[in-house]
């Protein structure tokens, strides 16, 4: 804990170790503080069509609510006066549901990012606010430019009513500090790395969860707009209940991921995959065994011309991957849980208006004990401004 704090202290005073180097700058440089913030406007629409196609002996919140949804409505505020930068970003299509495996509850207005950066010197980035960590490729992909209507299952994990609840193993966007920077190794290659403290308790939330702080780190090693090899780690305490009946847990989560992507002739190939981790040990009962969640995925895609983009992508999750459970009732569930989707996609872009248009269809495949008649068909239309 003690290096932990050390870690923190430096990171916020290295912006007062490099004052005499700020102090130094151009009159030019001085100019631009004084003169008018730029701000910019931006922002994007999701709205979708979902139908499940549903079995006769599937459980009852599955394929009942076929129709149209908003999955995003963006608004993005960037600033910048300097070398300072910020940014606020706000949804007004956040899905609020009051329970697991329902339709129950409410499309309501939310805050996702909102943080103030400044290059501290070169190499060194600083971040503060509300942000993604920087964890796993699948999840700071921007949104707008995705292939597939969701990130993959390991990441996103089984939402809403397309079948057992179960979360995903990407982390919420986080309140804390960002450190990051990139170094050039060559004239094609390039190391990047992002290192973050955070409250560890999710977005939105007004404190910390207990009095320990989330720890993680991303490095990542690119070749021009190529190729992208990138692994991250996560450490954070999450407490959990109500007082007096709080439970402590120590998560430990891990992360490998490439992503490529290159032109030849008029034909984009696009390639990915990734392997995601994550351990749960309780500290309040010791006895509690330690649960092992795991998930990974591949998928490849063509950009055609005339802004077509066909893909596919294997992803599977089993979040009891490793366990141990005395209750045969409990075990019998445990090792039934895994998911694998199978989802086969189609895009058009327009080029006169900023209109996308994707259509996929996933083929979901739970273990025969708990297979579900649950394959689904998604038409996506995104309009960013």
């Amino acid at each position: 804990m003690r290096l932990a704090t050390l870690f923190l202290t430096a990171l916020l005073m290295s912006p007062t170790a490099m004052a005499e180097k700020a102090s130094a700058e151009s009159s030019a440089g001085q100019d631009d503080q004084a003169g008018d913030p730029i701000v910019s406007v931006g922002g994007y629409v999701r709205a979708r069509y979902s139908k499940i196609f549903e079995g006769d002996d599937g459980p009852d919140f599955v394929g009942l609510n076929d129709g149209f949804s908003l999955d995003n409505a963006r608004l993005v505020v960037d600033m910048k006066k300097g070398k300072l930068t910020s940014s606020v970003s706000i949804d007004g299509a956040v899905d609020r549901r009051s329970a697991a495996n329902t339709s129950v509850g409410r499309v309501d207005v939310g805050l996702k990012d909102a943080w103030i950066a400044y290059p501290v010197c070169a190499h060194f980035d600083l971040k503060v606010g509300q942000f993604k960590p920087p964890f796993d490729a699948e999840e700071m992909q921007s949104t707008a430019a995705m292939i597939f209507i969701d990130r993959s299952v390991e990441s996103r994990g089984v939402q809403g009513v397309e079948g057992f609840n179960v979360g995903g193993l990407s982390l919420e966007r986080q309140a804390g500090i960002l450190a990051s920077g990139r170094f050039k190794l060559s004239p094609k290659w390039a190391l990047s790395y992002g290192l973050s403290v955070t409250n560890g308790s999710g977005a939105n939330h007004p404190k910390n969860d207990n009095d320990q702080l989330a720890y993680t780190g991303r490095l990542y090693i690119e070749q021009g707009d190529n190729l992208v090899l990138g692994g991250g780690v996560h450490l954070n305490r999450r407490t959990n209940g109500e007082p007096p009946d709080l439970l402590v847990d120590d998560h430990l989560s891990w992360v490998v991921d490439l992503t490529y992507e290159r032109q030849m002739g008029a034909v984009g190939i696009l390639l990915s995959g990734q392997f995601m981790q994550r351990e749960i040990q309780s500290v309040d009962v010791p006895t509690e065994p330690t649960v092992t969640a795991r998930g990974y995925h591949a998928a490849a895609g063509l950009r055609l011309p005339g802004g077509y983009v066909v893909a596919y992508r294997y992803a599977t999750l089993d979040p009891t991957a490793e366990f141990e459970a005395e209750d045969p009732t409990v075990k019998a569930v445990l090792e039934v849980d895994a998911v694998t989707l199978h989802t086969a996609g189609v895009g058009y872009e327009m080029d006169d208006v900023p209109l996308k248009v994707q259509l996929n269809y996933t083929l979901a495949m739970e273990q025969d004990e708990r297979a579900v008649d649950n394959d689904r068909l998604d038409l996506l239309f995104q309009a960013v401004f």
